[in-house]
């Protein structure tokens, strides 16, 4: 029960800005978008670290992340790609980034994929969620202006 509850709380942390920022339409730039998808991702490796460390007797204190976990991540760098923040301002800001949104949910599924037990099923909407980050790439021209052809959705704009 402790560690279902401790569980539900890191949910939480993880979430609770992404959910407020919807409810409210989004977040109010691209740079607070970033903000609270960095903030999520303290907290998410904190827990993991934190679950690493522990003993065995400790692991219900010190929960793993599971897949909602994850995908609660995923969501919060994917938030960073919507198209309402897709300005000029906010492109200059993603162009100085040293690692994109959409590769930040990619690597975030592929650590899950290695984490999570060959025994239990990944949930499919999960990895919906990265093709979702990646297909908001058409918003962002200091992505796809930037990367090879094959990396870009709008190559042939090049």
């Amino acid at each position: 029960e402790i560690q279902n509850r401790l569980e539900k709380a890191y949910f939480c942390s993880l979430t609770s800005e992404l959910i407020l920022a919807k409810e409210l339409g989004g977040f109010g730039d691209l740079s607070d978008a970033l903000m609270s998808a960095e903030t999520s991702e303290k907290i998410f490796k904190r827990m993991k670290r934190r679950s690493e460390d522990s003993s065995r007797n400790l692991q219900h204190l010190f929960p793993s992340p599971k897949q909602e976990h994850y995908d609660a991540l995923i969501q919060c760098w994917g938030e960073c790609l919507q198209n309402r923040y897709s300005t000029a301002a906010s492109n200059l800001v993603m162009k100085k980034l040293n690692v994109f949104p959409h590769d930040k949910a990619s690597d975030i599924l592929f650590q899950m994929e290695n984490y999570i037990s060959d025994t239990k099923q990944i949930d499919g909407a999960i990895s919906s969620n990265v093709v979702w980050a990646w297909s908001q790439l058409i918003y962002w021209p200091a992505i796809y202006k930037n990367e090879s052809y094959l990396y870009s959705p709008m190559a042939a704009e090049k």
